[in-house]
């Protein structure tokens, strides 16, 4: 088998015909009342945002889309359930279905009780979670029906500051706001998910239904500034066309449990490890058939990859942001021929055996006018998970859409390129 073989069943960029799409237009109207979009107000539309992965988790519909599964609310309720149920079963199984949001927060239901009694905060009351910001400054949004008496006292108990303001309350370090960066090993606390880890006394924003917190008292302090603003001005949920065609449009195209909103360097990557293990007479003649076929894509601004639910049926989409509807147009036609012929660097199968054994099939790609943008919308159908078991465990809800977010975060989206690289 000669390299360009090799290098094609790894990598599989290329097709051999592009086989055209017929591809529609539909227009989605900006709205400002879908969930995703209320939080995207207030995130600050500034370069470290939009430099930033933003993951999005709308914990209870994620438990709601699972049939059965145990309404539970609170801890008392998680306490008093019957954990030989089905209804308990199948909560757990829609719980192992989270792939976004922060990982120290809403999966952390293992030490809900422990957390409660350090924080306050109730974590089956969350609803959704919003994150942006790279560390240190990671910041969480998270929305839903909390005691703000209790978490306000409970902080107070552990050396926090309030700083009352209206309805709202800031609480920080004795030492200040920005003294949330600072670690100190001897105050090192597990249950307390909001910097415990790191022993840090970050600050945190309460307001009705709110709870705001980042280690970096300046990235909070943004939003903060948001929530206060009536017109919200400044923010990706109002500023930001890319983001607002977005969200607008996974607002509208179904119940949307999770997503991940990326900057186009995130998922326009190429493994070129291949490449650069080949002698320099290997790579010219591989990087010659590749280029003899490659159909490359214009550039794009913004990248979805969400899941959602409609109906009887779950979607994942991977939606691409442009100015231009000609390019949108162009991407809907060569994206999935390299769909088909890409071949997972991690799992070493073609992408689309890996879409099937989860019982799930391409839909094909689309062209949606949203705003003044226009998206080329991929999508992947598969039925919702039901009672199915394996070894007398109930499926985990979203395992299709874990199969995309593990792509992004292991750069196996070499499908989504919108050029070859040069290799020296």
């Amino acid at each position: 088998m000669s390299y360009s073989s090799v290098f094609r069943r790894i990598c599989a960029l290329v097709c051999v015909v592009l086989v055209s799409l017929a591809c529609f237009a539909p227009v989605y109207a900006q709205t400002t009342t879908n969930p995703l979009l209320d939080l995207l107000k207030f995130v600050p539309n500034t370069a470290m945002a939009l430099q930033s992965e933003i993951s999005y988790l709308d914990f209870r519909a994620l438990i709601e889309s699972r049939s059965g599964a145990a309404d539970i609310r609170s801890v008392a309720d998680w306490l008093a359930a019957d954990r030989d149920s089905d209804s308990f079963g199948l909560f757990m199984a829609a719980l192992l279905g989270i792939s976004a949001g922060d990982g120290d927060i809403v999966v952390s239901y293992n030490r809900a009780e422990e957390i409660l009694a350090a924080t306050g905060v109730d974590l089956f009351a969350i609803e959704r979670e919003l994150t942006f910001a790279a560390p240190p400054a990671n910041t969480t949004l998270l929305s839903g029906a909390f005691d703000l008496g209790s978490i306000e006292a409970a902080f107070l108990a552990h050396d926090y500051v309030s700083q009352p303001q209206g309805d709202t309350t800031l609480l920080c370090s004795p030492n200040g706001c920005d003294d949330g960066l600072r670690i100190d090993l001897k105050k090192i606390d597990p249950a307390n998910p909001f910097g415990g880890k790191l022993g840090r006394l970050e600050p945190i924003f309460l307001a009705p239904g709110y709870l705001f917190n980042s280690a970096d008292s300046s990235v909070l302090s943004q939003s903060v500034g948001l929530y206060k603003s009536a017109s919200k001005s400044g923010s990706l949920g109002v500023d930001n066309p890319d983001y607002v065609a977005l969200a607008d449009y996974l607002g509208v195209a179904g119940t949307l449990l999770q997503a991940y909103l990326l900057p186009a360097s995130f998922v326009d990557t190429f493994d070129v490890g291949m490449l650069t293990r080949l002698t320099p007479e290997q790579r010219e003649r591989v990087l010659k058939e590749l280029a003899a076929d490659f159909q490359p894509i214009a550039a794009y601004s913004l990248v979805g990859i969400a899941h959602s639910v409609s109906g009887a049926e779950q979607l994942v989409t991977v939606t691409l942001v442009y100015d231009q509807e000609a390019d949108a147009q162009a991407a809907a036609e060569i994206l999935p021929d390299r769909l088909r012929s890409y071949v997972s660097l991690v799992a070493r199968r073609p992408l689309l055996d890996l879409i099937e054994d989860r019982g799930a099939a391409f839909d094909g790609a689309t062209v949606v006018e949203s705003g003044d943008r226009y998206l080329t919308v991929l999508t992947f159908r598969a039925p919702l998970e039901g009672d199915q078991q394996i070894d007398g465990r109930y499926v985990a809800s979203g395992i299709l859409f874990r199969l995309f977010s593990n792509a992004w975060l292991t750069r196996d989206t070499g499908w989504l390129v919108t050029t070859l690289p040069e290799v020296k």
